[in-house]
């Protein structure tokens, strides 16, 4: 191995071509094959490669160290991988014995974390260590320096940028010193720049996901006349790498990656407009996606060759606007309304608005100097990304927007809600709410009066452990999405004060609420006890009926109807056995149950249910309405939530509608009113009716009536399958999303009308006929990611029963 390795290192001090940066956007996941090869391979592939792992950015070095060892040599055939014990305190970058360490190596990775540890460590204001030298000597004779997040952010010789929001970089500009303890959302940056390995560039990370076009363009203007300022720069998105290769000769980046890309920014002729913020016009930029590469001493872009001008083939006939196109919560906001205005018709200019107002910004992008290309992955040719170049951008505020009395606005929305009856509103959450699912938090804010504005009351009665789950849901209110205020109310299924004055007084000083997961029947035990509506909850009722919102996920979604409650049960015990009344049978918690009197009465003659088709709970939901129908608050209407999704209930006391939001899965809606039963020892029953309704559909509560999203057309026609295929596991509690994605082929296929499916369990088996002659299948592509297309249906007739033969 001696001799490999020195015949190696012997190749890299005459190779100058092999030097080379992996600079990754952060998020790098385990199975990303092409980025953790890359680096292999740069730095003499498998089995020579020798790479020095510096987690100097961790808060812990040595178990972030341990890992990416274990990812170089165990997974993808590294040689060997040697963790750099240099922190921020350990005083070490000038000890020879590192610098020796250091010159073994044949190439290098920097983890994440915080880029300032990493400059304190190997750069003290702005002097090189010993070992950032030696390091630079090895990248100078052929070695590969890759980084990821905090260490690729870190690897520039412009200023380093270290913290900062897009709004805010617009708002305030730029500041050096590093990050504001009072305010981590300023833009601020090192002025002492990074490690200086690549030069004239910034580099940033995490970039399309956290919406950080804004603040590069900022940064980008504010230091361009610095000592070490630059007019270009460029963010990698998660999961994302540029290889920059012959970086001391002609340095070429490279894209490799299949999630998403790099942005590139030059504001080398931007025209700034005398402004108290940001008034822009002329700032440069390209997104290029996997194989596209970039010289970056011209700024030339090529294209891969496996993708064509977008230009006369475009998929849109209009630009759509984006109303977030700053965000720092919504994903890709700004990257996916670039490759949408890149893929109309008509407009060859667009204006989007920044979510956040005093001041509200817009951003201008043409496209009259510029080019979209777009092509199939070639390790997934069913899909397409879209990559551009020469986006002009213009950035100003709109002044019409400044607000400066924050009270005057509280005050006319509390006005308002007493008024307001067409306010009134209900956010059913299908559980799991991920952090990052901005179009459901923002929708919850904003019924409760906006950011600024909005006061929860949370609810975290179905908890094991309610005040550490309400402490998570005020962070996430206040902190991340502006609510003003989000207070936790104190009742448990044990704390015996739902009827206290005090918590009533607390309860109608909100303007929103909102309930967390956990078991629903705490929930009843605490507010609703035995059907008893305690102070608290008459007071709630009183403030949602007066123009406040409620919202709930998991058990705080499957607790809001005034019908039986759900509290137990798989599907195909539930076809066997039917459904028990009194709550969940500890004996056999796979026996369907509910309570018999009903959840918190805010929606009328609807059963929800929740962790919907990833627990495969159709049938369930489908012999409870069956079963309880015909009981005093029994109703033979019932929907289903999936994870990560809400039903958005407007108009909760007159005409109430349903409106879908979220990407990741839908809404079931079930209706048993003209089910035909045939006597049977288990189930046997047809003409179920069920939709299945995705992002931005509706469905009039009161009639039944489905709207489909106007960015969906008929499927009718224009189908992908020839056949219907056939499940063998369609009741499947633990196989995610068996009956949906089945009824959405089923709708996809061009032939068969009808299909049959069984139960993976026998004794007996079940089969599920779908029937689509009444019905119709929709399918678009989702406005916040084009390239993703969604299906939804109305009026599937089902059938289920069992196989007799089995």
């Amino acid at each position: 191995m001696g001799l490999l390795v020195f015949a190696f290192l012997t190749s890299l001090v005459g190779l100058a071509a092999s030097q080379s940066l992996v600079l990754v956007g952060g998020g790098l996941t385990d199975g990303n094959a092409d980025v953790w090869n890359k680096v292999i391979e740069l730095a003499g592939g498998p089995g020579v490669a020798r790479i020095g792992v510096f987690t100097t950015a961790s808060s812990d070095p040595i178990g972030a160290a341990a890992y990416y060892v274990d990812m170089f040599v165990n997974t993808y055939g590294a040689a060997s991988a040697t963790y750099i014990p240099v922190t921020e305190n350990s005083n070490n970058a000038d000890d020879p014995s590192v610098v020796e360490l250091v010159r073994q190596q044949t190439g290098f990775f920097f983890g994440g974390g915080d880029q300032l540890r990493i400059l304190t460590a190997l750069r003290p204001d702005g002097r090189d260590t010993l070992v950032l030298a030696a390091l630079k000597d090895m990248l100078k004779s052929g070695a590969v320096v890759g980084g990821t997040s905090a260490g690729t952010a870190c690897q520039s010789a412009a200023v380093m940028i270290t913290s900062g929001t897009s709004w805010n970089a617009l708002t305030y500009g730029a500041f050096s010193g590093g990050p504001k303890p009072l305010n981590p959302d300023y833009l601020t940056y090192d002025e002492n720049g990074g490690l200086g390995l690549l030069t004239g560039w910034v580099t940033d990370t995490h970039f399309s996901e956290r919406g950080r076009e804004g603040r590069l363009i900022r940064l980008l203007q504010d230091t361009r006349d610095r000592d070490i300022g630059t007019t270009r720069g460029f963010g990698v998105d998660e999961d994302m790498a540029l290889v920059v290769t012959d970086l001391y000769t002609r340095p070429v980046g490279t894209v490799i990656g299949t999630s998403g890309g790099v942005f590139f920014a030059d504001v080398s002729n931007t025209v700034v407009v005398p402004s108290p913020n940001t008034f822009y016009a002329g700032v440069s930029a390209h997104y290029l996606t996997q194989d596209d590469s970039i010289d970056l001493t011209t700024g030339n872009v090529t294209f891969a060759s496996w993708k064509t001008p977008l230009k006369g083939n475009e998929q849109f006939t209009n630009a759509e606007i984006s109303n977030d196109i700053l965000s720092s919560k919504r994903s890709r906001s700004w990257a996916n309304a670039a490759a949408q205005f890149f893929d109309n018709q008509l407009d060859d200019t667009v204006t989007h608005f920044s979510f956040e107002k005093s001041p509200t910004f817009e951003a201008t992008f043409n496209r009259l100097s510029g080019a979209g290309y777009r092509g199939p992955l070639p390790s997934d040719p069913l899909t397409f990304v879209v990559s551009h170049e020469n986006l002009q951008v213009g950035i100003r505020e709109n002044i019409s927007t400044r607000k400066t009395v924050m009270g005057l606005l509280s005050l006319t929305f509390l006005t308002t809600l007493v008024g307001l009856a067409a306010s009134q509103s209900a956010v059913f959450i299908g559980g799991n709410l991920s952090d990052g699912n901005a179009p459901i938090w923002d929708t919850v804010v904003e019924l409760a009066g906006g950011k600024g504005v909005a006061k929860f009351g949370i609810f975290t009665t179905a908890s094991a452990d309610p005040e550490g789950s309400a402490a998570y849901y005020i962070d996430m209110l206040v902190n991340v999405y502006g609510a003003a205020s989000a207070t936790y109310i104190p009742i448990t299924e044990t704390s015996n004060n739902a009827d206290d004055p005090a918590m009533v007084d607390l309860v109608r000083q909100q303007t929103g609420f909102f309930f967390g997961g956990g078991d629903q029947l705490r929930i009843l035990n605490a507010i609703r006890p035995a059907g008893r509506e305690t102070l608290v909850l008459a007071a709630l009722t009183e403030m949602v009926k007066a123009g406040a919102t409620v919202g709930g996920t998991s058990a705080g979604a499957a607790c809001l109807s005034n019908t039986v409650m759900i509290t137990g049960g798989s599907s195909y015990d539930a076809l066997i056995y039917g459904a028990f009344s009194g709550g969940p049978n500890s004996n056999n918690p796979g026996d369907m149950s509910y309570d018999e009197h009903g959840g918190l009465g805010f929606l009328a003659g609807w059963v929800p249910d929740t962790h919907f088709s990833e627990r495969g709970r159709e049938a369930r939901l489908i012999r409870l309405l069956q079963d309880t129908r015909y009981r005093d608050i029994g109703t033979p209407l019932g929907f289903g939530l999936d994870e990560d999704m809400a039903l958005v209930v407007t108009d909760l006391y007159t005409r109430p509608v349903g409106k879908v939001i979220g990407i990741s899965g839908g809404v079931f809606i079930a209706d048993v009113t003209n089910i035909i039963v045939t006597p049977s020892t288990t189930t046997n029953y047809e003409g179920v009716s069920a939709h299945y309704l995705t992002q931005d559909d509706t469905i009039d509560l009161t009639t039944g009536n489905v709207t489909f999203a106007s960015w969906k057309t008929p499927l009718k026609g224009n189908e992908q399958f020839t056949n219907a295929e056939i499940s063998n596991d369609i009741l499947s509690s633990k196989r995610s999303r068996s009956w949906a994605n089945a009824a959405a082929q089923f709708f996809d296929n061009q032939l068969d009308d009808t299909v049959t499916h069984f139960s993976f369990e026998k004794s007996p088996t079940f089969e599920v006929t779908f029937n689509r002659l009444s019905g119709a299948g929709y399918r678009g592509p989702l406005p916040s990611d084009p390239l993703t297309f969604v299906v939804s249906h109305e009026n599937l007739q089902v059938g289920i029963r069992e196989s007799i033969a089995v």
